[in-house]
């Protein structure tokens, strides 16, 4: 399951730095890659970490493990969202990956909250507001951060060209 989740937050960091006319740019791929990672990790570790501090007492009870596995669960919500986001982008030709990103980011954490209260069997608002409120928060971080990370494959493959031509390489 993280697996997939990760694979679908690389699949939308790719896209959201795609070029239309330099589309498979290895270092807008690998750079895309990269931040879908990141995100991907920072996502996951901060809805589990939210929800075990809120659920101190269960998480003595039951273990870690629910916890780990509604997050999970709640993840895979992002692949349907980057589905779309690349059928939007690659057949389509239209740039509204970060909608795509933010409105699945929203979908993991309302599904992990709700995962986690069926999965103890406690139904608890607290869990599904804190997981959206994340949500929320992320969506706003991938929202503002794009804009600004945007320029960083042209920075990487210039500065890899300024090395490569120190050296005698083409």
């Amino acid at each position: 399951m993280n697996l997939l989740r990760h694979l679908g937050f690389m699949f939308l960091g790719v896209l959201a730095f795609y070029r239309p006319n330099d589309p498979l740019n290895l270092y807008v791929i690998g750079f895309g890659c990269l931040v879908g990672f990141i995100y991907s990790l920072l996502c996951k570790g901060f809805m589990h970490r939210a929800l075990r501090l809120l659920n101190i007492k269960l998480k003595r009870e039951i273990g870690k493990s629910p916890i780990e596995k509604a997050v999970a669960l709640g993840g895979l919500f992002i692949l349907p969202f980057a589905f779309l986001a690349g059928l939007s982008t690659l057949w389509f030709g239209w740039t509204l990956t970060t909608s795509f990103v933010t409105t699945g980011v929203t979908a993991i954490g309302t599904a992990a909250g709700m995962e986690f209260s069926k999965l103890t069997g406690k139904p608890k608002l607290k869990n599904t507001l804190i997981t959206s409120g994340m949500a929320w928060v992320f969506s706003t971080l991938w929202t503002m951060g794009i804009p600004f990370l945007v320029h960083a494959p042209g920075f990487l493959e210039g500065g890899a060209s300024l090395v490569k031509s120190f050296f005698g390489v083409n």
